[in-house]
């Protein structure tokens, strides 16, 4: 299901508990995003908010005085994501037709390229149309696939992939350098940097496992080992991108066991791993940013969670590698 979703600025701007509904089902945590559609989204629902406020003008000062909290929750949102990235409204690189309403606009776009659904007043009676003022949060997740498909997984993965700026890839089961048995993991790691190297060129990759016994021939080598073989991974990467592996030893009072696509603006749970097997079935959990962040310590240098094995490697799409 896709985690994108287009917002009538006129259907949240009217009334302050709509726009609290709306809005509030909405962010990183979630798992789901407004589009700005279009890129003066802001600026048109402050446009809507104006011609709302002059038609309460001697009638409803109250109203009036509730839509003033969406102008200030407007703000908060935008001051947010010029401080950390972290809104529930971004841009998605989406058409916007000068020449036609917004609700046509959304239709088009819709059509080209599929948003996961189009929040609207008075919407057509069609699935992928919903009701500002009477949707509920099960209906922004009503036909998600139970089925662990890499197109599911992706679209579960995607909005983290956009706009993470350090994107962790961490399962301590987690083995890509075997080209014919790794081949769904494999897939699932190269779709994920070609979506990073489309929209997010400049976000930092890395992958975190556990060390295994060598003896343990289901788990990735030690970083040395894949050094030396270094061109199975490499073969993944797109032209112009790299990513860093990194081999933990386990700190025996923290949990190494469960999988996660994190960045700093939150993730999600993988229960069963990336690795896909045709029998799995999934339900998406997603991560908020002080969630991750705590995961995210257990993955550091600082000596406090578990125990890097030897100096990350960091392999380049030429097959380039280099040492922290």
């Amino acid at each position: 299901m896709k985690n994108e979703f287009a917002v009538d600025p006129k259907a949240i701007a009217k009334d302050w508990q709509i726009f609290r509904n709306v809005f509030g089902q909405f962010g990183f945590k979630k798992g789901r995003l407004i589009s700005q559609f279009p890129k003066n989204w802001f600026k048109e629902v402050y446009e809507a908010i104006r011609e709302a406020d002059k038609a309460d003008v001697g009638k409803n000062d109250e109203r009036s005085k509730r839509r003033y909290k969406i102008r200030q929750k407007l703000e908060e949102e935008r001051k947010r994501e010029i401080e950390n990235g972290d809104c529930r409204v971004k841009k998605f690189g989406r058409h916007y037709g000068k020449c036609l309403d917004w609700i046509s606009n959304a239709s088009e776009e819709h059509k080209r390229n599929p948003f996961g659904a189009i929040i609207t007043q008075n919407p057509e009676k069609n699935s992928n149309f919903l009701s500002a003022e009477d949707f509920e949060e099960e209906d922004l997740t009503r036909g998600h696939p139970l089925e662990a498909s890499l197109d599911s997984i992706i679209s579960d993965f995607e909005i983290f992939l956009r706009f993470g700026q350090k994107i962790l890839f961490i399962d301590p089961y987690f083995r890509i350098d075997r080209k014919d048995i790794d081949q769904n993991i494999r897939s699932l790691l190269s779709r994920c940097l070609n979506i990073v190297k489309q929209y997010n060129l400049k976000a930092e990759c890395e992958i975190h496992y556990r060390y295994q016994d060598r003896k343990d021939r289901t788990a990735m080598p030690d970083i040395s080992y894949i050094e030396g073989k270094s061109s199975s991974i490499s073969s993944l990467i797109p032209q112009g991108m790299s990513i860093k592996l990194c081999c933990w030893r386990k700190n025996e009072s923290i949990s190494f066991h469960d999988r996660y696509l994190l960045c700093e603006k939150g993730g999600v749970s993988v229960p069963k791993g990336f690795r896909l097997e045709n029998s799995d079935t999934t339900i998406p959990s997603y991560l908020s940013a002080e969630q991750a962040e705590n995961i995210y310590k257990n993955f550091t240098w600082n000596g406090a969670g578990h125990h890097i094995v030897e100096p990350a490697l960091r392999i380049f799409s030429d097959g380039r590698t280099e040492r922290d």
